[in-house]
């Protein structure tokens, strides 16, 4: 990719004979408008999380992923939704050396687990600290038929936050919370799972 440019989906017809896809890619100039067209977007909501004037909502797509959807009368053109976008901005700062990996939960957890129980664990360590701290994770919304991220902070609460869910979560409104937590609170967040 080129600095400044995102990879979006184009409205002009496939001129690939042997392309099945039907899809056809360009580079456009990095923008907020061009957000939503950005073939690399997670879904993470980091774009509608920073901007200060709420122009930019997360509305499902054709294929059910949920993308930025610019209001254009509302963007100041900051492009704060830019700059902070972790798919446009990787960071790749990983110096600290691990110990291990390995870690295994009780019977008990590993049975209503998945991964070993590693999720239940490490949400115990921080609810169960010094500082008590919140646990954010994925559960299945059984009334809106999918799967959304909520915030706890009791271990009486992790059980729907348990397990693999091996579909997009809905994030939106979540990193707000977990700004007030860190900086007004200041208190530690466990986030786990994929936008």
């Amino acid at each position: 990719a080129r600095a400044g440019y995102l990879l979006t989906k184009s409205e002009e017809p496939n001129s690939f004979e042997n392309d099945s896809t039907g899809l056809v890619c360009k580079f456009e100039l990095a923008s907020p408008s061009a957000l939503a067209r950005f073939e690399l977007c997670t879904g993470c909501a980091t774009c509608a999380a920073v901007c200060p004037a709420n122009a930019l909502e997360m509305r499902f797509d054709e294929d059910g992923f949920k993308k930025p959807e610019l209001e254009g009368s509302r963007c100041t053109n900051c492009s704060l939704c830019v700059q902070r976008c972790p798919s446009l901005n990787p960071r790749f700062n990983n110096k600290i050396e691990v110990a291990t990996y390995a870690l295994q939960a009780e019977d008990d957890v590993r049975s209503c687990s998945s991964s070993g129980g590693a999720f239940t664990l490490l949400a115990r360590h921080i609810l169960q600290s010094e500082v008590g701290g919140y646990v954010c994770g994925a559960f299945f919304n059984k009334d809106a038929l999918r799967v959304e991220h909520a915030i706890v902070s009791s271990m009486d609460d992790i059980a729907p936050l348990r397990q693999s869910k091996y579909v997009q979560s809905d994030i939106e409104g979540i990193l707000p919370k977990i700004r007030t937590i860190l900086e007004e609170e200041n208190r530690p967040v466990l986030f786990v799972g994929c936008p």
